[in-house]
């Protein structure tokens, strides 16, 4: 499945979310880790009355130091540990990493950036190096930790380095192809022009949605 549209994050996700992996009566609570970098948008109410109640029955466990504003989302900070957990952990597993790539931006004001984007560097920048550790540490971890029928989301902006375009969708599509079955992928035309366009590929994110068969 491949689809272009224009609406906020919170929605987007959600409507991903409950399209994949809903609660039955066979399963009334999905369990949920978030690997998300930043506050947790995403779970915002989308002030849609079916898609609210439907949120309201995932249990979501928050692997960050950063807190959110639903008190029912558990906190653990344990991003870069996710061995810890036992196999078949979770029916679903959401990861939203920095989209922006410090290499070769050493002229750039981040005291000034992180003002008008009201976040913190570690959200939304990291390093080549720190994007493919990542990368390599769910390509072990995720199929180990995610349920049989599980769903993986990945919600990545394709960026630059220096003056090259890195195509940080593509990366995580190759490195997942194999082990996991690709089921969508949704372009997502955001609604506000990016204050640091010439560090990522303008307005436009990607989800994409595997599944553990």
């Amino acid at each position: 499945m491949l689809t272009c549209i224009r609406v906020k994050t919170n929605r987007a996700f959600q409507h991903i979310l409950t399209f994949y992996k809903r609660p039955t009566k066979q399963t009334p609570i999905i369990k949920v880790l978030d690997l998300t970098y930043a506050k947790g948008h995403s779970w915002e109410k989308t002030g849609e009355e079916k898609i609210d109640e439907l949120v309201s029955h995932y249990y979501v466990v928050k692997a960050d130091k950063n807190s959110y504003d639903n008190p029912d989302i558990t906190i653990i900070d344990v991003r870069n540990s996710l061995p810890m957990f036992v196999n078949e952990s979770f029916d679903v597993i959401y990861y939203d990493p920095p989209f922006y790539f410090t290499d070769g931006k050493k002229d750039i004001d981040y005291t000034k950036l992180l003002e008008k984007m009201l976040t913190t560097k570690d959200e939304v920048f990291w390093t080549i190096n720190d994007f493919k550790i990542s990368c390599k540490n769910l390509e072990i971890e995720v199929p180990r930790i995610l349920k049989k029928g599980g769903i993986f989301i990945i919600k990545i902006g394709d960026a630059y380095t220096k003056d090259e375009y890195f195509p940080s969708s593509f990366y995580f599509w190759d490195t997942f192809k194999t082990s996991l079955k690709i089921m969508g992928h949704f372009m997502i035309m955001t609604e506000a022009k990016d204050c640091i366009f010439h560090m990522v590929k303008d307005n436009v994110y990607h989800y994409l949605v595997f599944k553990k068969e």
